[in-house]
């Protein structure tokens, strides 16, 4: 997709959640700079309402090329804090995401590294990026260097506010190019065959499956998730369907899929305590 292509989509999409900047703003704004402007001054704690349910999540699958199985979503448990998104393979992509709401500042975006996203770096294994983002500016920090990087750093709204200004927009802009150097650097990456295999032997041994699930009630509930999932699919191949309406239901069910995607991931948390 030619550069021009990636950042109109960016702003088209921060466009279609105009109804949301309605409702957010109790009927006063569908705009999303105006949007913007009236949730820091009210200090609008939307965090949970709509950058990390809605905008964000559109973001990484729309812009970054990640589908919603591609990435597993925050699930806190009374033992650990996880980052709000993790992509599955982090090997592959070796980073974390963290959302912040309308009502944060640069600032808070910074301190949510040194207090929160800094030790979910130091715990992964394989992260070495941390990128934090109110979805109006969006900041990467390194694991190495424990600072931000001016290089894949920028700003929504300069890049919003300059695209919608006729005879202002330049691709050579310094906060255009940190957009299209972030996109390059952390959309999602294809393996070859020989990147798979690479991946395959470099992949972590995983304890057997009995010796991790010594609990009666662990037991049933690992068995209960998959037989959730084998009913999920059971169900969208009845009447001797097959496996091509299969597909094609997965496919456009976005529902169906994120269900699937979370019992999975259910079943990697009660094998393994480190998901």
């Amino acid at each position: 997709m030619a550069d021009i292509q990636i950042i109109k989509k960016t702003i088209d999409l921060l466009d279609e959640f105009s109804p949301l900047y309605y409702e957010e703003s109790i009927n006063q704004t569908k705009n999303y700079l105006e949007y913007v402007r009236l949730a820091q001054r009210a200090g609008k704690a939307d965090e949970k309402t709509l950058i990390q349910p809605r905008i964000f999540p559109a973001f990484i699958e729309d812009i970054l090329g990640f589908s919603i199985i591609d990435y597993i979503p925050e699930r806190r448990n009374k033992h650990k804090q996880a980052p709000d998104f993790t992509p599955i393979d982090t090997n592959l992509h070796p980073f974390i995401f963290e959302t912040k709401g309308s009502n944060s500042t640069l600032k808070d975006l910074e301190k949510e590294f040194e207090e929160k996203s800094k030790y979910y770096l130091l715990a992964s294994p394989h992260a070495k990026y941390a990128i934090i983002t109110n979805m109006q500016e969006l900041l990467v920090f390194s694991k190495d260097t424990s600072s931000k990087l001016e290089d894949y750093s920028f700003s929504f709204i300069t890049l919003y506010q300059n695209f919608k200004t006729e005879g202002l927009f330049n691709l050579k802009d310094s906060n255009v190019q940190k957009f299209l150097k972030f996109v390059d650097k952390f959309k999602k990456k294809e393996l070859t065959i020989e990147k798979k295999i690479e991946s395959i032997a470099n992949a972590e041994p995983y304890i057997p499956i009995f010796s991790a699930v010594v609990e009666e009630r662990e037991s049933k509930k690992l068995t209960n998730s998959i037989r959730l999932i084998v009913n999920l699919l059971k169900d969208d191949i009845k009447n001797n369907r097959g496996k091509e309406y299969l597909l094609k239901r997965l496919e456009n069910d976005t529902l169906r899929k994120e269900q699937i995607a979370r019992e999975i991931y259910s079943i990697c948390q009660s094998i393994d305590s480190k998901f």
